[in-house]
């Protein structure tokens, strides 16, 4: 019987070495910069690199808005559209409210941009991911029949105490989180779940997902005329 750590789709992560005539390579490309300066940059780079999230979908941005829209409004003593307000205290009400939201979506967003490579960048992105990025590439041995069907997780799984909640991603082009459980899924599904790491292929076939609406827009919070619905605007500064 095939143990759990061994399931099909799993990733060989054997050593793997770099060839000579890539690290030749890197060599000549990298000799023109001060070693010493590249290799401690490299490895900021790299750490900054491994602390990125991926950016927010435009549906989650959207519900977290509401709720913290919903937070903000609960916590008001008045509400700006009561009737009877004067004009301008309805104006500093709304402005305060606005204001509240922003400040509470900066502190709890993660707002994702793009990493400029200029030269320098890009040499020291050589030094920091070259022999990762080829090991993934050299153990990433397609099955094409397997790659067809199975999800692949695009994070390490969640361990609860009696579920394993997995992200992958489908051949559909689509995210789904799976929820893992013995009595659903049963033993060798459960087992598998707990063993699986990022880049694995998930041994299941997964239905199509099937087509929803967008969430509708907030609006709640633009009473006088302001918009807080564009993600760009708003979020934790990815240095």
């Amino acid at each position: 019987m095939l143990k759990a750590r061994h399931f099909p789709g799993a990733l060989d992560v054997g050593c793997v070495t770099l060839p000579d005539d890539l690290m030749q390579a890197a060599t000549i490309a990298l000799a023109g910069f001060p070693q010493k300066n590249l290799e401690q940059d490299a490895q900021k780079l790299s750490s900054y690199i491994n602390s990125r999230h991926p950016p927010m979908e435009e549906n989650e941005y959207k519900e977290k808005l509401a709720e913290v829209v919903e937070t903000v409004k609960q916590e008001e003593t008045i509400d700006p559209m009561s009737p009877g307000l004067v004009e301008e205290e309805r104006k500093r009400l709304l402005d305060s409210r606005r204001s509240k939201v922003y400040e509470k979506m900066k502190r709890e967003t993660y707002k994702w941009k793009a990493i400029d490579y200029n030269e320098y960048k890009s040499a020291a992105y050589v030094v920091a991911r070259l022999a990762p990025d080829f090991a993934s590439l050299k153990r990433g041995k397609r099955n094409e029949d397997v790659d067809q069907q199975w999800p692949r997780v695009i994070q390490n799984p969640s361990l609860k105490k009696k579920h394993v909640i997995c992200h992958l991603c489908t051949k559909y082009g689509t995210l789904q989180e799976l929820t893992v459980t013995k009595r659903r899924h049963g033993k060798a599904c459960y087992s598998v779940s707990k063993k699986a790491s990022w880049g694995d292929l998930f041994p299941v076939v997964l239905p199509e997902p099937e087509l929803t609406q967008a969430t509708e827009s907030t609006d709640i919070i633009t009473e006088n005329g302001d918009d807080l619905g564009n993600k760009e605007n708003i979020g934790k500064e990815d240095m």
